[in-house]
Order: C-alpha cells, then structure tokens, then sequence
C-alpha cells in the first residue's frame, strides 16, 4: 500500500518540477495523472480493498465453523 502512495507522490514531485521546467506540457500532464491515480490508489482504495478482503475472509470463517458445528450435531 504505501509503495503507491510514495510512488505517486514521487510522481506528482516531478510533474511540478517539470511544469516549473516548463518542458512538455503533455509530459507534465501525464506524470501528474500518474502521480495522482498512485497516490489515490495507495491511499485509499488499497486499504479499503484490504478491509474488505478481511471482512469477508471473516465472513467465510464463521459460515465454515458453523457449518462444522451442523456435521457435528448430525452426524455425532
């Protein structure tokens, strides 16, 4: 997670260093659209894939010790 988050940022440094370089405009443009989109990417949407991913890891743990919980209770 934290590697897109530096990423982007380092991303988004060298836009504005190349915006205050006044080289291409494009090129500028397209650092900071990578920048941002890392930067988003490590900042939010990873660590809400990650709680969900727990969430439903949780979910599936519970449905299997129930479910083991019924064999138990029918078959023993």
């Amino acid at each position: 997670m934290r590697f897109f988050t530096w990423l982007g940022l380092a991303l988004l440094a060298t836009a504005a260093y190349t915006y205050g370089a006044s080289t291409s405009s494009r090129l500028t443009l397209a650092l900071a659209a990578a920048g941002l989109l890392g930067w988003l990417t490590g900042y939010f949407f990873a660590p809400l894939v990650a709680y969900y991913r727990d969430q439903t890891q949780a979910h599936i743990d519970s449905a299997r010790t129930e479910l083991e919980g019924m064999k138990q209770r029918n078959h023993g």
